[in-house]
């Protein structure tokens, strides 16, 4: 039990650093007046992505049904079942669904029960959805 509550710790610290950081570089990208950036010769930002990297991790994204079983999953690990009553889905998209999902790093299995559980990058991603999803509501 003492392992599961330092995993949890670990987590939740690894996802506050990395908010704070997304925090840090959005108030820096917007506190700067365009002018004065223009202004500094080679300070010109750099994007690091890549166009179809992030192409394929914002496809995995851009569905419904995959942001309502990541939201289902930030919860608590599920196995399949669950998520078939959570989703309403068949077995077949689900299946679907969740492959994208696991293979972009969002998701997990565990290997001996077959639950479904969120990584740190899923939880990550989470978190920037409903950050992004409040600051347009603000916006409206």
């Amino acid at each position: 039990m003492k392992e599961i509550e330092d995993l949890k710790k670990e987590l939740r610290n690894e996802l506050k650093e990395e908010m704070q950081k997304l925090r840090d570089e959005i108030l820096v990208k917007y506190e700067k007046p365009k002018e004065i950036v223009e202004l500094i010769p080679g300070k010109k930002e750099e994007t690091v992505f890549e166009e179809e990297f992030a192409e394929n991790i914002l496809k995995s994204l851009a569905n419904k049904e995959r942001l309502k079983i990541l939201k289902d999953l930030y919860g608590s690990a599920k196995y399949f079942s669950e998520l078939l009553e959570c989703t309403k889905l068949d077995n077949s998209p689900l299946r679907f669904h969740l492959s994208s999902l696991k293979d972009t790093g969002f998701i997990d299995q565990e290997r001996y029960r077959g639950k479904y559980l969120i990584t740190t990058q899923g939880k990550i991603a989470v978190r920037v959805i409903d950050f992004l999803c409040s600051k347009c509501e603000v916006e409206k």
